[in-house]
């Protein structure tokens, strides 16, 4: 232990007064200079935090792609392999990606890049989601941001559909951003886990998770959407949308 993790005993040794012990006296020189101490420790921590298993619900979840498929081997299944399968399908559905078959990158697209997030639910479930590095593009002019639904609003409708004994229903949209075009023009190459096209160029020409724009362009995609439905946003809370059916 006193060879792979030295910074961390030697926190302990401080804090537990130990630093003069016999055993424990070789671990007094990392903790002279404290803000050279505390710098390592910062390291340290951080280092330990990136390799320790990440859990969630019980469940192992993976980091990587690589470590999803020794998860898999290990648990003698694919579940893993079908969540990335799974995802990496509704890209074709909806058209997400255009393979550029020139030779030089179109002027004006910028190259990011692209890797897989894993994610367990509380149902068992295994989770995995092709996430983008849109931290590489610049600021947007506009906002990227979406409007979200107070919390005191939410409790105010359900408040009042048990109050008019109506019914009250929620539902869960998958795959949002892919439902709406996208602005940036960007581009990536394909890694082996994304699919059998490595290394082809492909330009995004929907909003994906990662990219800074993505959640505005989904919801102006929805503003437009539930406007031509008939529906009115609430000025108190623009996230918020009636619309009168005439029933009382």
């Amino acid at each position: 232990m006193a060879k792979e993790y030295p910074i961390t005993i030697a926190q302990y040794a401080k804090e537990n007064t130990l630093l003069d012990a016999p055993g424990w006296k070789g671990f007094k020189i990392h903790t002279r200079n404290q803000k050279v101490f505390i710098r390592m420790l910062r390291q340290a921590n951080a280092t330990r935090h990136r390799h320790a298993p990440k859990l969630k619900f019980g469940l192992r979840v993976s980091r990587s792609y690589k470590e999803g498929k020794i998860h898999d081997q290990q648990n003698g299944n694919h579940a893993w392999q079908e969540a990335i399968d799974k995802d990496l399908l509704q890209f074709g559905d909806y058209e997400t990606f255009k393979v550029w078959k020139g030779h030089c990158i179109p002027q004006g697209y910028q190259k990011i890049k692209c890797h897989l997030v894993f994610d367990a639910k509380h149902d068992g479930r295994k989770k995995a989601r092709l996430v983008v590095t849109g931290n590489l593009t610049p600021e947007p002019d506009d906002t990227p941001c979406a409007d979200i639904a107070h919390l005191m609003t939410v409790r105010i409708a359900i408040f009042l559909s048990m109050l008019n004994g109506l019914l009250l229903c929620d539902t869960d949209m998958r795959n949002a951003h892919v439902e709406t075009l996208t602005r940036e023009n960007v581009y990536i190459i394909i890694v082996p886990e994304v699919c059998d096209r490595t290394g082809k160029i492909l330009l995004v020409s929907k909003a994906v998770h990662g990219q800074r724009t993505s959640g505005a362009r989904f919801d102006k995609k929805m503003t437009d959407v539930l406007k031509d439905l008939g529906y009115v946003s609430y000025k108190a809370d623009l996230a918020t949308w009636m619309k009168d059916l005439g029933i009382y």
